[in-house]
This record gives C-alpha cells, structure tokens and sequence, in this order.
C-alpha cells in the first residue's frame, strides 16, 4: 500500500511487456562469457537480474508516465466528446 509498491504496481503491464525484450539479449550476451557460464544457476539469475529489472524497470516506469498516463487522458477526453455530441 506504500507509494513505492503503487508506482511499481502501476508499471507492472510495462514491465510485462518490456522483460522479455531486454533480458533475451542481455541473457544471449552473457552466454557468451566464460565467467558467466562457470556459475551455477542461481549466479546466472541474479547476475541477469541486477542487470534486467534496473533497465526493465527504469523504461517501464517512463513509458507509463510518458505514454501510458497520457494515452488514457486522451482516451478519456475523446469519449467525452464522443458522448456529449
């Protein structure tokens, strides 16, 4: 019920969206070194982790304020018109 928790339940549609498009590559990036491949499975998730949610995070958080917010008011506004007409 935190603000913190409201702000990352608002994103949580983007942060859908958007996972799969950063951790694929950063995934395939990693798969690559050797350093990386030596650690056990719980290394490799956490090392994908601290590099995928700040990113994942960080964009989703802008696309809900700069797209998402936006999109909704402009949604809102056209059905006003729509039903006042």
């Amino acid at each position: 019920g935190g603000r913190l928790a409201r702000k990352l339940g608002d994103a949580s549609y983007c942060v859908y969206l958007l996972h799969l498009c950063v951790l694929l590559p950063v995934a395939g990036h990693f798969a690559g070194l050797g350093w990386y491949m030596a650690l056990p499975g719980t290394g490799r998730f956490l090392c994908c982790l601290l590099v995928v949610a700040p990113v994942v995070y960080g964009l989703a958080l802008g696309l809900y304020h700069f797209v998402e917010q936006p999109g909704i008011r402009f949604g809102k506004a056209t059905v006003r018109r729509f039903k006042a007409s």
